[in-house]
């Protein structure tokens, strides 16, 4: 077989909130695989209910070693599923945003030194510091107000960031980190954020922060794309889509995976997301500066910049609702949903179980 006649495919992982999917695709984009870890159900030893585990006063975290060992769980069923991971060219993927990963010292040897007769949950069993706070945490409000004090104000902060100041954003939960946890913020190799941790267990080695990513964290100015001279534990941000290298050989020898496989960043976006929280994006050629929602940089050379319009109240909101009134079935909630007025005859519903991300009234960079 030459390698102009060789069938190739390619794997994609989506280490979203509730779950962690994986898609295998043909050159034709033509799904051909699918297989998915839904944590709550299929890791209930880590006691998390919608992929989260809720502590005081706003902390929301994730136990990042769930993440890893959903990791071996799915990749075990892309096995019995029958892929063939010689064929795979490449592989990339996404992760929730302003998630936060804290490596200990030795991570990185433990990464590059992984065996591939054991899970790779196992082997990085203390590779992590502490939980991981993901964006749902709305703990870090005294920490927002000192970064945007800092800088002088929300406005500037937004300049320089893309943002003004957010509970939920890497900055505020690494200033926290610092300030209620010392030890651990001093013992941190490195801090990734979801989608370059999740790159880094296939890479063999901390992956860097891409652009897009990396500036949804009050701490990126969009317009040099360098980090705050002080986010040293970050590594230098690279651009979304860069090629990092070949796949690790703990994939080559215990899958099958072709050494020459090449793993690239995603951040992972998408025009629309209604997932655990909604998301709008839309592209722009240059940045502003809104005091609600967020200028980032763009993944693609088309759209530089980008805005984005989250809430939190996404998925989780609709499922209680479905719960509630349609007996738990999807068919019976759309079908209420159908014998009802479109417009609803101008009547909104509001509902606030989570805190809002994001004031409904930014409409301006549309």
């Amino acid at each position: 077989m030459t390698e102009e006649t060789r069938k190739k495919t390619f794997l994609g992982f989506d280490f979203s909130t509730q779950r962690l999917k994986a898609l295998v695709i043909g050159e034709d984009y033509g799904v051909l695989h699918e297989a998915d870890v839904e944590f709550d159900v299929d890791l209930p030893e880590f006691r998390t209910a919608g992929g989260v585990v809720r502590g005081e006063s706003g902390e929301v975290t994730a136990p990042t070693l769930l993440w890893v060992k959903a990791l071996d769980m799915v990749m075990d069923r892309l096995v019995v599923a029958g892929v063939d991971f010689e064929s795979i060219e490449a592989l990339s993927g996404a992760g929730q945003q302003h998630g936060s990963v804290w490596w200990a010292k030795d991570s990185e040897a433990k990464l590059a030194n992984l065996s591939s007769d054991d899970f790779i949950h196992t082997q990085l069993a203390t590779a992590f510091l502490c939980d991981s706070p993901v964006w749902m945490d709305s703990s870090t409000s005294a920490d927002c107000r000192a970064l945007e004090e800092a800088v002088g104000g929300a406005e500037e902060l937004a300049k320089i960031t893309g943002s003004r100041a957010y509970e939920r954003f890497t900055g505020p939960q690494i200033r926290k980190m610092f300030r209620t946890r010392a030890r651990v913020y001093h013992a941190a190799k490195r801090i990734s954020l979801v989608s370059s941790f999740a790159c880094s267990l296939f890479l063999g080695r901390i992956a860097p922060i891409d652009l897009s990513d990396g500036s949804g964290m009050n701490l990126l100015n969009i317009r040099t794309m360098k980090w705050d001279e002080k986010a040293l534990k970050l590594g230098s941000p690279v651009p979304t889509a860069t090629d990092l290298g070949p796949i690790s050989s703990y994939f080559v020898q215990r899958y099958g995976f072709r050494p020459e496989c090449r793993l690239r960043l995603r951040s992972g976006w998408v025009g629309l997301s209604l997932g655990t929280s909604d998301t709008l994006l839309l592209g722009l050629p240059a940045p502003a500066a809104p005091t609600a929602g967020h200028i980032l940089v763009g993944p693609t050379p088309d759209a530089p910049y980008m805005a984005l319009l989250c809430f939190a109240n996404g998925s989780l909101t609709r499922q209680n609702h479905r719960d509630r009134l349609a007996g738990q079935s999807w068919d019976a909630f759309n079908e209420l949903l159908r014998s009802t007025v479109r417009g609803n005859m101008g009547y909104m519903g509001k509902d606030s179980r989570l805190r809002q991300h994001d004031r409904v009234t930014w409409h301006s960079a549309q």
